[in-house]
């Protein structure tokens, strides 16, 4: 599979990886569209290991997709299923520090494994008015509606 794997500072290569394989309780995501952060961008003009995205590793977080393989053990996500993906849940807890399980989740790759794939966890099912571009800005979006909720703003302030 094609992916952009970040080596450092100004230096993010288009290059052929492995297509992950999907273990027993994983599935497996073909990426239809990401977005760039701005913690990418930041890696990539000032460096990559204190935003979690580490040399030789494909990065982005941003994405929505549609499953394309899953685990002998995954009941409840059928093949075809339109989806956001959970950066933040893509890998199983513990697996390496949560900054960087969820700024290299993959999306910059053609394919994504998630890890003990689970409705409403990690894979959230996509209605078919909602379109892959905007599935791919949830993530940001939460993280905006995330502080505007721990601000506790109230009509007429100024922020």
């Amino acid at each position: 599979m094609k992916a952009a794997v970040y080596y450092g500072i100004e230096n993010v290569k288009v290059e052929e990886r492995e297509k992950p394989v999907p273990g027993p309780k994983d599935v497996i995501v073909k990426n239809m569209c990401a977005g760039i952060c701005g913690t990418d961008i930041n890696a990539y003009y000032h460096g990559g290991e204190a935003y979690g995205i580490l040399p030789d590793h494909i990065f982005g977080h941003e994405m929505a997709g549609v499953v394309v393989e899953v685990g002998q053990e995954v009941k409840d996500i059928p093949v075809g299923t339109r989806c956001f993906v959970n950066p933040v849940t893509i890998k199983a807890p513990g697996s390496a520090p949560a900054i960087q399980i969820a700024d290299m989740a993959g999306a910059f790759g053609e394919y994504v494994r998630v890890e003990n794939a689970e409705i409403v966890d990690n894979i959230f099912p996509l209605p078919d008015n909602v379109s892959f571009e905007e599935a791919a800005i949830i993530e940001p979006f939460n993280v905006g509606n995330c502080a505007v909720n721990k601000g506790r703003a109230k009509a007429g302030e100024n922020a």
